[in-house]
């Protein structure tokens, strides 16, 4: 933990190994435990006690079964909090707000597209967050349209100093959750080869674990469409 990890990273380990050696240490014992001598000590103990899975009956081969097609779907518990923060007025509380400097010619209209097609592959981005007979639920779209917002900057007088006020303004916009995707991405052009890119997220949909995933994914659909050609069906 002190080499940078988390709950994230800490939920990762664990699952892994489940899957290597059919033991899943709670949370709870992996934290007071957080070193390798601690955690191979857990699984001794859980092997010497025949424990081969988690208190909840996961085994290393379980996978989460698809749920149903349904009008709308149960909100997880950390959905259902940061609904209700949202409700009380921490409207922009939980935005995933990031700004990166482009050295670089880039196709806003491919970059664009690369987005259209991320919305396109994964349902959290095409999700709306409603209310049905006073509960909150979420509805999967089976569409969901995504714009890039493109603002030249050129013209201005300082080009940095106004990109630093639209990326404070950016950051703190709140999202309506029954409109997705809840995600925005801008890109502010300062000069030739000169950019700062913009990405919003709120956190309801994503995380910074989720956040490598859709880099990995954009950048990929970035290239393809740079080149003309069609995305592909699963990218790794």
């Amino acid at each position: 933990f002190e080499r940078g990890g988390h709950s994230l990273k800490a939920t990762q380990v664990v699952s892994r190994v489940l899957q290597a050696l059919g033991v899943r240490p709670g949370l709870r014992e992996f934290f007071a435990a957080p070193t390798v001598a601690g955690l191979a000590r857990l699984v001794e103990g859980a092997n010497a006690n025949g424990n081969a899975s988690d208190p909840d009956g996961e085994t290393a081969g379980d996978e989460i079964p698809r749920a149903p097609v349904q009008p709308h779907y149960e909100l997880s518990y950390a959905q259902q909090r940061l609904w209700l923060l949202h409700q009380l007025g921490g409207a922009s509380a939980y935005n995933m707000p990031e700004a990166y400097r482009l050295e670089a010619d880039i196709d806003a209209a491919a970059l664009e597209r690369a987005f259209q097609q991320l919305v396109a592959r994964h349902e959290a981005l095409r999700t709306a967050f409603v209310t049905v007979e006073g509960e909150p639920r979420q509805k999967i779209l089976a569409e969901g349209a995504f714009a890039l917002k493109r603002i030249d900057l050129m013209g201005e007088p300082d080009p940095a100093a106004r990109a630093r006020q639209l990326a404070d303004a950016e950051a703190s916009a709140p999202f309506d959750l029954a409109q997705p995707p809840l995600l925005r991405a801008t890109l502010l052009t300062l000069g030739p080869r000169q950019a700062i890119f913009l990405l919003t997220m709120h956190h309801i949909v994503g995380d910074a674990w989720s956040g490598n995933v859709l880099y990995r994914e954009v950048f990929a659909l970035y290239a393809a469409a740079k080149r003309g050609d069609r995305p592909q069906p699963v990218l790794e």
